[in-house]
């Protein structure tokens, strides 16, 4: 039915349950395997055939490829070693997954499986697979018709109609489905019915319609798909009950086909057959209960969800709800089962009510399957399962578990218990409210700089219920300005897509697992191709592999090209990255309304030594259950800081005139008092001007250092020597021995002899270039000859 409209052979209009038997045990398989499961029913030798070699670890079905089998079974000789075996689909998809050890045997029931595939040359003599289609077996059976069911009537039955179908001889319908459920499965036969009649695409209800019969034999029943070969309800007026019937268990071996009359819109009717199933017909063994852990800690996180749908245009969606802000939880859970007992586990994910926001848990329902969707592994004789459930959860305070159920296709169920409750882990991902202004004061005092802060109170912000009912705080950070970004060259190799919006590709390089790990949140840059870091593997000979966000229109997408295997590239650190910033003293508390406690507020700086630009940002920090979560940095706000100039080197200083150049520059040495060496912390620049006092002094006067500036006055004298200064030749410069400084100076070389002249020496900050006020002396030029000794002995 869900074929084509030019491949559909017609709409079911009845189903011909026909049966053999009694069957003889002999030329009967049965097994009892290491690994695997029980055989459920004895199967004739001549249906197990062997599967072709394709080389000393391959076996593939005969025939066509959509042709498979229906299960497989196998032993591995003595003297090898263990081998993974896996179990591949006509479809090419890997299902099960065993590891088998020397002189163990393997069975298994699957539909369609195709491949068989060992992961070393175990030496294999024969790999079986069971052919229940009967094609190209030289068997037969006498089959004989034991019922015929109506396929077309159910849609238009109403539950107490169809109950006929599964009611017994005394007249009691075995029944348990609710008449909203099946009028829900009446309404989508009537559209799966109506599509074949239309000669129509089947929609896409025939699949739910097929899981449903497959997994709740009472629904195959009630809608004619599936039938009870024991005891019915005295004539029957849905359907033809020839009999005889099974009614009491034994220990015979029964096989069942199905004739299918279909009829196409035009001509006669069609006549299909299902495959044999062969059953055993003593009674089913008892379910075992089957066990669930946790895989992975689960991880709850917040989502937007937008509630759009097409509207009028393309770029103008119908918003047919308000956007929503909900929790979802991801989480894997164990499964461990018998499969000859279980036919599937089913899985229920829970959580508790939000005792923070007060929202009650909503059921996200029942699960035959997870998103992940991995092959199942056998273990011996437990099959294991790992399943992912991602479901809506109350708030972040709510602790999940899975609840795991054993089913068989005969609706009997058994629960296992589910994993024990536990809190998952937050992906959190609230934000701070951002700063508005910033001023900064330099140390004019022992208690050091501050920093006056205040908060953009333009926002309507106000914290998540989880940082409110967890006192947060908003911490106050600064970005070091003693660090910088890292960089480093790396090679990258061709990358591939690993999910939506994420590709991966090698990185080599000699850097070390701690420092490839810095560069999470940062950039990965190739020419044009730029892309935000998400992980870094493990580091292996040099190789890790690096997994990036990109968005892409397709998988086939060409990111950047890389035809000799290696690209030269760069990994930028993410300037937010918290090793680049320092956190401040104060914070501000935020209240339960949620909102700050206050806007502004004054807080130290760490200790600086020269002027910069700092950059400052919040967080929100609060601790939850003993973790301590965070939000982001909000967006770095910039705000000057002007360093206190140095301090003026000591006035202990000695001058001396050496020598005139070449060039008419007159050089000059400085040295400093013994008892008052210049600090090591500053390089030192000299300048020189015209005398700057009010007047010259008689020649025969004493020179006298300029009289220190009354504090809060301006010193006329050093303002003018300020205006009127030279710079020497060698700028800023490292005092010679700590203690000596040279400098020449062409301003000199215009003063006549016995001119005075004054000389500044400054304390330059290396950080950031800044000069100290500058010590003046007095000198009175002097003309040397080159006669001279520029550097007497002792000098």
């Amino acid at each position: 039915m869900a074929a084509p409209p030019a491949e559909r052979l017609g709409k079911p209009v009845a189903f011909v349950v026909e049966r053999a038997g009694p069957l003889s045990r002999e030329a009967m398989l049965e097994f009892d395997p290491r690994v695997g499961h029980r055989s459920r029913s004895p199967t004739p030798s001549r249906l197990w055939q062997q599967l072709e070699p394709i080389d000393e670890r391959t076996f593939r079905v005969r025939g066509p490829d959509c042709i498979g089998v229906s299960a497989v079974s196998f032993a591995l000789p003595l003297g090898g070693t263990t081998t993974t075996v896996t179990l591949i689909d006509v479809n090419g998809v890997a299902q099960i997954v065993a590891d088998v050890s020397p002189g163990e045997d393997f069975h298994f029931d699957w539909a369609d499986v195709k491949i068989v595939s060992f992961s070393t040359d175990t030496r294999v003599p024969e790999v079986l697979g069971l052919n229940l289609s009967g094609i190209n077996i030289d068997l037969s059976y006498e089959f004989k018709p034991i019922a015929e069911i109506a396929a077309a009537t159910w849609p238009r039955l109403t539950l107490d109609e169809a109950a006929e179908r599964v009611t017994n001889a005394a007249g009691l319908p075995f029944l348990s489905l609710e008449h909203g459920v099946w009028d829900e499965l009446r309404a989508l036969g009537s559209s799966v019915e109506q599509a074949i009649d239309a000669e129509a695409e089947a929609p896409s209800a025939i699949m739910g319609l097929a899981l449903i019969a497959a997994t709740q034999f009472e629904a195959a029943a009630l809608m004619g798909w599936g039938f009870v070969d024991g005891d019915h309800a005295l004539m029957p007026s849905l359907d033809t009950i020839w009999g005889p019937l099974l009614t009491a268990p034994s220990d015979e071996i029964y096989v069942y086909r199905v004739q299918a009359r279909l009829q196409p819109a035009v001509g006669d009717a069609v006549v299909a057959y299902s495959s044999w199933a062969f059953a055993l017909t003593s009674l089913a063994p008892t379910l075992i209960k089957p066990r669930c852990t946790v895989a992975s800690l689960p991880v709850s996180r917040a989502e937007l969800t937008n509630a759009v749908r097409p509207g009028p245009a393309p770029d103008k969606p119908e918003v047919y709800a308000l956007p929503a802000l909900g929790v979802t939880c991801t989480g894997q859970w164990i499964l461990a089962s018998d499969p000859y007992m279980v036919d599937c586990v089913v899985t229920r994910p829970l959580a508790e009510d939000s005792a923070i926001t007060g929202q009650p848990y909503v059921p996200a329902g029942s699960f035959l399957s997870g998103p992940n969707r991995s092959p199942r592994t056998l273990r011996g004789n437990s099959l294991i399962e790992q399943r992912e459930h991602r479901f809506d959860i109350p708030y972040f305070d709510s602790d999940v578990c899975c609840e795991a159920e054993a089913w068989d296709f005969w609706d009997r169920r058994l629960a296992g218990g589910s994993a024990k409750m536990i809190q998952p882990l937050i992906d959190y991902t609230g934000t701070a409210l951002p700063l508005h202004t910033a001023q900064c004061l330099a140390p004019d005092m022992p208690s050091g700089a501050v920093v006056n802060l205040a908060l953009d109170q333009t926002l309507a912000w106000v914290a998540d219920p989880l940082a409110v009912y967890s006192g947060a705080t908003i911490a106050l950070f600064m970005r070091n300005p003693s660090l910088t970004p890292a960089e480093d060259d790396v090679e990258l190799g061709p990358p591939s897509p690993t999910s939506e919006g994420q590709w991966s590709a090698d990185i080599r390089s000699p850097l070390a697992q701690e420092e490839l790990e810095r560069y999470l949140g940062g950039t990965l840059a190739t020419g044009a191709f730029t892309a935000r870091v998400l992980s870094m593997g493990n580091v292996q000979g040099g190789l890790t592999r690096c997994t990036f966000e990109v968005t892409t229109s397709c998988a086939g997408a060409n990111l950047y090209r890389c035809p000799a295997g290696w690209l030269a590239a760069q990994l930028l650190e993410d300037p937010n990255s918290e090793r680049l910033w320092t956190q401040l003293v104060e914070t501000i508390p935020v209240l339960p309304t949620g909102t700050p406690e206050r806007y502004t507020i004054t807080t130290a700086l760490p200790n600086l030594i020269a002027s910069t630009t700092l950059y400052f940002a919040t967080q929100l920090k609060f601790t939850f259950e003993g973790k301590g979560y965070h939000s982001k940095l909000t967006t770095p706000l910039p705000a000057p800081y002007i360093h206190h100039a140095p301090p003026a080197p000591p006035d202990c200083l000695g001058t001396q005139q050496l020598a005139t150049d070449y060039y008419g520059r007159v050089l000059v040495r400085i040295e400093a008092d013994v008892c008052h060496p210049f600090e090591p912390r500053y390089h030192m620049r000299v300048t020189v001007a015209a005398d700057c006092t009010e007047a010259p002094p008689a020649p025969d006067a004493v020179i006298e250092e300029p009289a220190p500036a009354t504090p809060g006055k301006a010193d006329p004298v050093l303002k003018k020597f300020q205006k009127d200064k030279s710079e020497g030749i060698f700028g800023a410069q490292s005092p010679y021995e700590g203690a000596i400084l040279f400098d020449a100076f062409s301003r000199l070389g215009s003063f006549a002899e016995d001119d005075r002249y004054m000389v500044g020496v400054c304390n330059v900050r290396t950080a950031d270039s800044c000069e100290s006020p500058p010590s003046l002396h007095i000198n009175i030029l002097q003309r040397i000859d080159d006669s001279e000794d520029p550097f007497p002995s002792g000098s």
